[in-house]
């Protein structure tokens, strides 16, 4: 072969795996999803409420929550909520860890830096990928996927918050673009927060009754839900001697209901985080029918006393194969013994304005 057309022959090669490279470069591309959404039920004046506390209604999910991407792309969720998440990839198979304990990244952290690569068939045992908590609102979160496969991301804090994604080889075509992932994004966060039926809770309430309320929904990817962080008769009316029930039907969340020194504040002298069941007025104790009850015996000082539901939700769902879950712990009720305006807040939720007032007036008045 003459010398001029073999030095052709390697230029035309070099050109053309030049060209393949650009191509590769070019097709790999980042995609945009968010993660949850809110909905305010006040408005927000500059100097006065702040934004998170008129946040109310709450959609606990990615949205969308399934997308079809090519490997080597990446995926940027933006957080479009007060309430804190996390944008979470475990190895598969691998034992659910707490949002306190996190994972064992690639890294040996437990949390992994914006744009961190999530390959689950890399070298790591426990590989996985986590954004730890992801708390302001616009925050953004990167993840790439250099490896084609069906993928599952979470949210540490919130269960029933989960979607997939669908990493194609890079020749494959792809089913939808970033403009329909942007519509989905409306019409799922429509759907969650624009809900009626969790405001219907209030129906079923009998006297002396507040209740908190959600509702699930589930799209391609998985579950999505919305919470409504107020209590349904945020404020009641009750005469001394009566008993006032608290009644979570939200089907996901849980929450606390708390009066005077919250059992957060490492400050009280009532302490226990919020699973606690605490009162330092008087008894607490299981009911006859299971519902943690408390009385409140003597005056409440808001800042040394505390009384504490603690969680009280809807139990786990059940699955075959392992132990049913016991009757739900969704009541609280508490028996007042003294007049006065009782301030009460969900400590998991009042920095987004979950708090409430009972109103205890004497015998034989309005």
């Amino acid at each position: 072969m003459r010398p001029i057309r073999r030095i052709f022959l390697r230029w035309l090669l070099l050109l053309l795996a030049t060209a393949s490279l650009s191509q590769i470069a070019l097709a790999q591309k980042t995609w945009q999803l968010t993660v949850g959404s809110q909905r305010p039920d006040c408005t927000w004046v500059e100097g006065s409420l702040s934004t998170a506390l008129c946040s109310a209604f709450q959609g606990m999910a990615f949205e969308p929550n399934e997308i079809w991407i090519h490997a080597g792309d990446s995926i940027t969720w933006t957080h479009r909520t007060d309430e804190g998440h996390t944008v979470t990839l475990l190895q598969p198979g691998q034992v659910r860890p707490s949002n306190a304990v996190g994972c064992t990244s690639v890294t040996g952290s437990a949390t992994s830096p914006s744009n961190s690569a999530y390959d689950p068939s890399g070298p790591a045992a426990e590989q996985c990928v986590n954004s730890g908590t992801i708390g302001g609102n616009g925050d953004t979160y990167t993840v790439q996927f250099p490896t084609a496969g069906n993928y599952k991301f979470t949210c540490l804090i919130h269960a029933g918050m989960y979607g997939a994604v669908h990493v194609l080889d890079a020749a494959a075509a792809l089913p939808h673009d970033q403009t329909f992932y942007n519509n989905q994004q409306k019409i799922e966060s429509n759907s969650i927060y624009y809900n009626a039926e969790p405001l219907k809770s209030a129906l079923l309430l009998g006297p002396n009754e507040v209740a908190a309320s959600g509702v699930l929904v589930s799209s391609g990817g998985g579950w999505g839900y919305e919470s409504v962080f107020r209590f349904l008769a945020p404020i009641i009316t009750v005469h001394v001697g009566d008993t006032v029930q608290w009644i979570n039907f939200d089907p996901v969340e849980p929450h606390t209901i708390t009066f005077g020194c919250p059992t957060d504040d490492a400050g009280c002298p009532a302490g226990g985080g919020p699973g606690a069941h605490v009162n330092t007025t008087g008894s607490i104790a299981v009911a006859a029918d299971g519902v943690w009850a408390a009385s409140m015996d003597k005056a409440l000082d808001p800042n040394t006393d505390g009384i504490n539901s603690g969680l009280i939700g809807a139990s786990r769902q059940d699955a075959g194969g392992q132990v049913q879950a016991g009757p739900a712990s969704n009541k609280f009720r508490l028996k007042f013994n003294f007049p006065g305006t009782y301030r009460y807040i969900c400590e998991l939720h009042d920095e987004l304005g979950m708090v409430g007032y009972v109103i205890v007036t004497p015998k034989g008045g309005k």
